[in-house]
């Protein structure tokens, strides 16, 4: 470690989280059980005692945000009312797509309405498994999982740091976040202290979120070539897709990330457009109407189910997992969110993520989630064999499987699936390297942290990946996201707070725009003196 990565290093910061996830990775080489027996019960403990302050965050980061919308707050313009943006509106579009819940929406867009169709919430619901309101469950379940509520738990983090960071000229920390409710106690040990725990959260969340990655390109390898979906391959594509993240962070947000945020979405359309085209689209969208109608109409039920009546866990297995995930990702996601939007207004932040976002996903769901009903129901193809038999990673392509040129949907599908996982990684390993030391532009959204950081947090979060995964499979993924949501649920009850009292407050927090209008006081004082020095020189 050389002098001057010592001199930049928040040592509060970035060495405990780093240790910690260190100790974690010996312990799997050390005692395989044992590591697996602690990150499970770490996992049971949070959902079984905690579970249920998850949900009720998640609906208040909704309500908030609608609140925030019908404010004065919302015409607040991110770095101060004569800040413009840095990058194109499609840009800010792609990125923000793209760094967010875009990688899951690929493989659990497959996968998980099989789930539900096969157990449909039964103990809750009373519906029949495999049954047309079976479909109908699992379609609003993916509206719940992966639409308004994901994005209004990003939303909250990245409009309090972006409005803190650049408005509040706030430090590069998630103590940005929650600076209206600490108030005088935001003192910079705090601000270490809790930016190490936010870097261990978000380390093991981003480790779920690259290995649900890994899991998708080995499906897709097989898909195409046939190739083994074991740890090998699971390797292979673990350094593949880790030299490609960390070097495409490396250069920056205005380079690598935004050229790989734009081929995803072409990507994307790409996709959705075949499946219009090939699938069945009359299927898929009443399906999608009637659910959608569904998810409206018992939104709140739905967002806060338990299952605590029925004694069920389900909620547990699947809702407050998500809700749990996204939360152990929020802070730092936020963190980046609220960078790229610098020269954008509050509200068109809220509406990005909380509308046209969400709504690019409501569409997906649709129509790939449809899709894969519509097999299932129809008998075209047996998809609960290769749920249970291999990996959730096959799922997407066992669909494609099923429609006219599968071979060229599936190769579109699998390089953005590549691209989908590095532009989520390298986001947040940007944010991360961010948090790790001294340096940052706080002027602009320019990102400034030294190469090595964001190498080592690449690193660690790929090495985590590839253990769990290898270990646990896929259960890895949930079991890895939770422990994330553990201390991330207190960081987003501190935002949730720290946005309740900025809506009505923001101008006391609101330095630059402050600054801005005692400028143009003074101009217009300096102005109008010297239009009275010369209208008396003109009378003498």
């Amino acid at each position: 470690m050389n002098k001057k990565m010592i001199k930049k290093m928040r040592p509060v910061a970035f060495i405990p989280p780093c240790i910690l996830l260190c100790i974690a990775i010996a312990l799997n080489f050390i005692d395989e059980e044992k590591f697996i027996a602690v990150f499970t019960a770490l996992n049971n403990l949070f959902m079984e005692k905690m579970g249920w302050i998850a949900s009720i965050v998640a609906v208040l980061c909704f309500i908030l945000l609608i609140a925030a919308s019908f404010s004065k707050f919302r015409n607040v313009t991110i770095g101060g009312k004569h800040a413009k943006p840095k990058m194109k509106t499609f840009n800010w579009f792609a990125i923000s797509l793209t760094s967010t819940i875009a990688s899951g929406i690929l493989i659990w867009g497959a996968a998980e309405p099989i789930y539900h169709l096969m157990d449909p919430a039964t103990a809750i619901t009373g519906i029949e498994p495999m049954t047309g309101q079976a479909a109908k469950f699992a379609m609003e379940s993916m509206y719940m999982h992966w639409t308004v509520l994901p994005y209004a738990i990003y939303t909250v983090p990245a409009v309090l740091f972006g409005f803190m960071y650049y408005n509040g000229k706030k430090k590069y920390s998630v103590a940005s976040q929650l600076a209206p409710m600490l108030g005088k106690y935001n003192k910079p040990i705090v601000g270490d202290i809790i930016d190490a725990l936010l870097l261990f959260c978000i380390a093991v969340g981003m480790a779920a979120c690259f290995g649900q990655g890994l899991m998708n390109m080995v499906g897709g390898s097989h898909a195409l070539f046939g190739t083994d979906v074991g740890s090998g391959m699971l390797f292979i594509f673990a350094t593949v897709a880790a030299v490609i993240s960390i070097g495409s962070a490396i250069t920056g947000i205005d380079k690598g990330v935004k050229v790989i945020a734009n081929l995803n979405v072409y990507g994307y359309a790409i996709i959705l457009a075949f499946f219009l085209i090939l699938g069945p689209v009359s299927y898929f969208c009443g399906l999608g109407t009637e659910a959608f109608g569904g998810f409206v109409t018992n939104f709140f039920e739905r967002a806060l189910l338990t299952g605590t009546a029925s004694s069920s866990n389900w909620p547990q297995t699947w809702t407050t997992f998500y809700w749990a995930s996204w939360m152990a990702w929020a802070p730092t996601t936020g963190i980046f969110l609220g960078l790229i939007s610098y020269g954008r207004k509050i509200k068109h932040v809220i509406w990005l993520n909380l509308g046209i976002n969400a709504m690019f996903s409501v569409l997906w769901m649709t129509i790939l989630s449809g899709t894969t009903i519509f097999v299932q129901m129809e008998g075209i193809r047996d998809l609960v064999t290769p749920l249970t038999t291999l990996d959730i990673g096959v799922m997407p392509y066992e669909v494609i499987n099923t429609l006219p040129l599968s071979k060229v949907i599936i190769a579109v599908f699998f390089i953005v699936i590549c691209l989908t996982l590095v532009t989520a990684v390298n986001a947040n390993v940007i944010a991360m390297a961010g948090l790790s030391c001294k340096s940052k532009d706080e002027s602009t959204q320019n990102d400034s942290s030294p190469w090595y950081y964001k190498l080592i947090w690449g690193t660690i979060v790929a090495v985590i990946a590839y253990v769990m995964m290898a270990l646990i499979g896929s259960q890895g993924i949930k079991v890895l996201s939770n422990i994330g949501g553990i201390v991330a649920l207190f960081l987003m009850i501190g935002c949730v707070v720290s946005l309740a009292i900025l809506i009505p407050k923001y101008k006391k927090y609101d330095l630059i725009d402050a600054e801005e209008s005692e400028s143009e006081i003074d101009t217009k004082d300096l102005l109008d003196e010297k239009a009275l020095e010369l209208g008396q020189s003109v009378n003498e």
